[in-house]
């Protein structure tokens, strides 16, 4: 199964990627994780079951300073993603992401 998990609120400069990446790993999931203008982009690809406990862990678990604000999912394709990998924020001119006053 391969799912498109869009997740909105304060996810980037709070080490959310990595999380995503070791909770990933975890529930062998195969994934792809990219910051861009609408939240934090990701593609997954494993069973059922691992992909709606990765979406579940995502939204009831403390995160360390990551605050998600909601988490919408799509069915995606059926081809498989390439290996797990952290990418770059995609960089957008008007692009405004909020930040904790702490960090500021």
């Amino acid at each position: 199964m391969n799912k498109h998990i869009l997740v909105k609120g304060i996810v980037e400069g709070v080490g959310f990627r990595p999380i995503v990446f070791e909770l990933a790993n975890r529930l062998e999931l195969q994934c792809w994780v990219c910051s861009t203008d609408a939240g934090m982009e990701i593609l997954a690809q494993g069973t059922e079951s691992n992909i709606q406990r990765f979406i579940h862990t995502l939204k009831t678990e403390t995160l360390g300073l990551v605050k998600i604000e909601e988490i919408l999912t799509t069915a995606s394709g059926t081809a498989p993603y390439p290996a797990p990998e952290l990418n770059h924020t995609t960089s957008f001119a008007d692009f405004e992401q909020p930040l904790f006053a702490d960090l500021a």
